[in-house]
């Protein structure tokens, strides 16, 4: 079962985002913040982590560098979400960027390519 990491602020939205996920299968955690995201990661790392690019405390930007620069947490991949695609552009080391309001669908579609590109990688 793959494992995703949902990192947002907003607990209306985070709750939106496990609810959408977990109607798919996935085992789904939450974090208020980046820094509470890498707490979660130091325990379990999760498959894939999504995460609002704009939050208080530690932003999507900062955690991704942190995330980077981690050997054991480098590796995984990472979706933005936004509301401002023009800020998400400097989001360097993202693997895919998701515009709010944002479709079911599309975030389907991004963890599942991207949990596929993981196993092939770990097949070979």
């Amino acid at each position: 079962m793959t494992r995703v990491l949902v990192v947002e602020d907003d607990p209306t939205l985070r709750r939106v985002i496990e609810l959408v996920l977990d109607a798919r299968g996935y085992a789904v955690d939450q974090a208020r913040n980046g820094g509470a995201a890498l707490d979660r990661m130091a325990e379990l790392p999760p498959d894939v982590v999504v995460a609002d690019l704009r939050m208080p405390l530690m932003d999507g930007h900062e955690l991704l560098q942190r995330m980077r620069a981690e050997p054991r947490l480098a590796a995984i991949p990472v979706i933005l979400l936004t509301g401002n695609l023009e800020a998400a552009r400097e989001a360097v080391g993202a693997d895919v960027i998701i515009t709010k309001p944002f479709e079911p669908a599309d975030l389907y579609a991004a963890i599942a390519r991207l949990t596929e590109r993981d196993e092939a990688a770990s097949a070979v």
